[in-house]
């Protein structure tokens, strides 16, 4: 083991072991046992890079010490300085699942899955992957080759669909089925957006059907009961649109959109209009339908991506900073900004390009 594994091990299992030290002095022979408690030990930010530019991907972790998330260690180039290589070019989605830490590297053709310090447990060779979602101790990877690919973490045994589309993007499992974007298909340099959202059996990978949705449909996300789907337009007269998939597939529009994160019973949204002018940031109550704006965005230059910590109930924007041509910068460090559920922010933290997507390190304690 490295220096630096084993001192990254140490920041992301502190939490853990503090906490069940605590359990086990206060587990007396009068004490009553202790209800399992759910504690966020850090953030993975994945760093999406710039291939053009020759910029490979990279992992960040922005640890803390039992839920003091106000209290931040951060490690940047984390993949690297455990494994000795580039984490690679245009990694596009990161998952935790059974203690392992699982990411799809687009433009290498490649799965990482890694253990819990990021050592290097094995790679499934995927054609250009793009998304990742666990059930249990499975995973399903979508791919520009149209599949659905499942992996079993234990056994090592692969299943894949029939192709469901051409490029496929983001996936999310609600009511023991898959929901995967039928993003776009591209014929010669023609692009054509697509306007479904396909259902699979999760046993089986079998198709079920075809859910109607707004045209280029790129992130989807759930509740746990219902399945939300944001349709991206196609940048010139159908606008950006977040909707609702219920049980019985039946399909509503709730707000315009270009990235949100479901969280305590709202939606966190971001819309960045294409024609550049300034962007919004707002909440949508799924109870109520009530739309209020979140924060006015003065901390944030070009908007990447947002998350939830359902735990310390902490909203996280990326974003990049402005070139000197007034656009993203996608050749220099982004930066998260937290913010608590008021909209206030509570810290600018530095981080890798492109920061796209951002993830809870989160621990069940006994």
């Amino acid at each position: 083991m490295t220096k630096f594994n084993h001192i990254f091990s140490l920041i992301v299992t502190s939490a853990l072991v503090l906490s069940l030290t605590s359990c086990l002095k206060d587990n007396s022979d009068d004490a009553k046992p202790k209800e399992p408690v759910l504690i966020t030990a850090g953030m993975y930010i994945l760093n999406e890079g710039n291939s053009f530019s020759s910029i490979d991907g990279s992992l960040t972790y922005l640890g803390y010490p039992l839920n003091e998330y106000s209290n931040y260690t951060v490690t940047q180039n984390c993949f690297q300085l455990v494994n000795g290589k580039s984490l690679g070019s245009t990694p596009n989605d990161i998952c935790l699942a059974q203690g392992f830490v699982i990411i799809p590297v687009t433009d290498d053709n490649i799965v990482w899955i890694l253990n819990n310090d990021l050592s290097i447990k094995t790679q499934l060779p995927i054609i250009q992957p793009r998304k990742v979602v666990a059930i249990g101790p499975k995973i399903y990877v979508t791919s520009y080759d149209g599949k659905v690919y499942c992996y079993d973490l234990l056994t090592g045994a692969i299943k894949t669909s029939e192709v469901i589309g051409d490029c496929i993007e983001d996936i999310t499992v609600c009511n023991q089925y898959l929901y995967v974007c039928n993003t776009y298909s591209v014929n010669g340099s023609e692009y054509t957006y697509n306007t479904n959202v396909v259902k699979l059996d999760t046993a089986s990978l079998a198709k079920v059907g075809d859910v109607a949705v707004v045209c280029n449909p790129t992130q989807i996300e759930t509740d746990g009961k219902n399945v939300y789907v944001l349709s991206t337009g196609n940048y010139v007269d159908v606008h950006p649109c977040l909707q609702r998939i219920d049980a019985a597939d039946k399909v509503s529009s709730l707000c315009e959109a270009t990235g949100f994160t479901v969280g305590d019973g709202n939606l966190y949204c971001i819309l960045a209009p294409a024609d550049g002018s300034p962007c919004s940031y707002w909440t949508y109550n799924l109870n109520t339908g009530a739309l209020s704006t979140f924060t006015d965005g003065a901390d944030i230059e070009y908007p990447f991506g947002i998350a939830y910590d359902d735990v310390n109930e902490i909203i996280y924007i990326s974003s990049g900073y402005l070139s000197e041509y007034g656009f993203g910068d996608y050749s220099r460090n982004g930066y998260i900004v937290q913010y608590d559920k008021s909209g206030i922010a509570h810290g600018l933290l530095g981080v890798g390009v492109v920061p796209r997507v951002m993830v809870p390190n989160k621990y069940w304690v006994y």
